[in-house]
């Protein structure tokens, strides 16, 4: 699980965390981008955008990613089963 942002592009399906370059977040509507966009990247290189303004399906490829950066957005382990030891005494 990677939590450092990447200049790459996803390589791989999955869920991630995107910052467009601040030139890229502005809309034709007067809208923005928010800085950091949750988004699910298909196989076939389609991108879904959560909570956004704009368009939420956007090809890889598209303008608007030129100089992004990208980071895994993978929940951790649920604390309670992973981590149980840690919460046998809560000191309440």
């Amino acid at each position: 699980m990677s939590k450092t942002w990447s200049k790459k592009s996803p390589a791989k399906a999955g869920l991630y965390k995107l910052s467009l370059t601040p030139e890229n977040r502005k809309l034709k509507n007067g809208k923005s981008y928010p800085a950091i966009i949750r988004c699910d990247v298909h196989s076939n290189g389609l991108v879904k955008m959560h909570d956004t303004p704009g368009e939420s399906y956007i090809y890889l490829h598209d303008s608007v990613f030129d100089g992004a950066l990208w980071m895994q957005d993978v929940d951790p382990p649920d604390p309670f089963i992973e981590n149980s030891e840690k919460f046998l005494d809560f000191g309440v």
